[in-house]
């Protein structure tokens, strides 16, 4: 959503389109604004963790978490604490069954 917005994909917030001073102020984009939900292959979040080399003290963040399966896997691999973050509200749902 960040890069979309910088190359001027999501209109700003209270200025007209033709306004010079848009650069300041943005609308936060609504779920359906944002790219679709595209799952990461099993073998990749296997993969991811393994390079991270998860340790007991760590706290693993995944923002656009999904259905919350890497920060599952990062809690198997030990991690102190994991934190999902996820804007569509079906899928939050889903990270925490």
């Amino acid at each position: 959503a960040a890069q979309a917005l910088a190359r001027g994909r999501f209109a700003r917030r209270d200025e007209p389109e033709s306004s010079t001073s848009r650069r300041h102020e943005t609308r936060v984009p609504i779920v359906e604004d944002l790219a679709p939900f595209n799952p990461t292959p099993d073998a990749a979040i296997r993969r991811a963790v393994d390079l991270l080399e998860i340790h007991s003290e760590d706290v693993v963040y995944d923002v656009g978490c999904g259905d919350g399966r890497f920060v599952a896997a990062a809690a198997r691999a030990g991690a102190r604490r994991v934190v999902g973050v996820e804007a569509d509200a079906s899928l939050a749902a889903r990270a925490v069954e």
